[in-house]
């Protein structure tokens, strides 16, 4: 009989713990959305492929070559998502080009120098040809803040403020 009370207070236990937990799990989502959709990271490797898989120390858990920073170094965040263990961003890369007359700029800032149809043509190109999806396996499935934190910090140069 003691069992049978010993699983259901376990039971209860963690029924009552979980919504707080999910909870948390996506206010720290919802952190990260307003923190980084829209900005631009910059990894610590620059690794080439429109796909990367990183474990949340920051190794690399997938296979890819490192390339030049001009091209691999740095994405514009355009979704990022928390979900069972799982960081996920979406972007593009920002391929960077030099040009004589001004300082380092992402390719998409040339688009000026087309019009009509031209326009459209090029800039599908430079958006398709850098769609980038990198995910970052946590520790557990419903992670804290600092795991997070922490992670995303071992993959990408970010401020370490927390």
């Amino acid at each position: 009989m003691n069992l049978t009370i010993a699983a259901a207070v376990s039971i209860l236990i963690v029924l009552l713990s979980g919504p707080s937990v999910w909870a948390d799990s996506r206010q720290v989502e919802k952190q990260l959305k307003s923190e980084y959709t829209g900005k631009i990271l910059t990894l610590r490797h620059f690794y080439h492929g429109d796909h990367l898989k990183f474990r949340s120390d920051g190794s690399l858990a997938s296979d890819a070559n490192e390339g030049p920073w001009t091209v691999d170094g740095r994405i514009a965040v355009e979704e990022i998502r928390l979900h069972d263990g799982l960081l996920e961003i979406n972007g593009r890369r920002i391929y960077v080009i030099f040009d004589s007359k001004s300082r380092p700029q992402d390719t998409l800032t040339i688009l000026g120098n087309y019009k009509g149809e031209e326009r459209k043509e090029v800039e599908k190109l430079l958006r398709k040809g850098s769609a980038t999806k990198i995910e970052v396996e946590l520790l557990s499935t419903t992670p804290g803040s600092d795991e997070v934190f922490s992670a995303l910090r071992a993959v990408f140069a970010v401020p370490a403020n927390r």
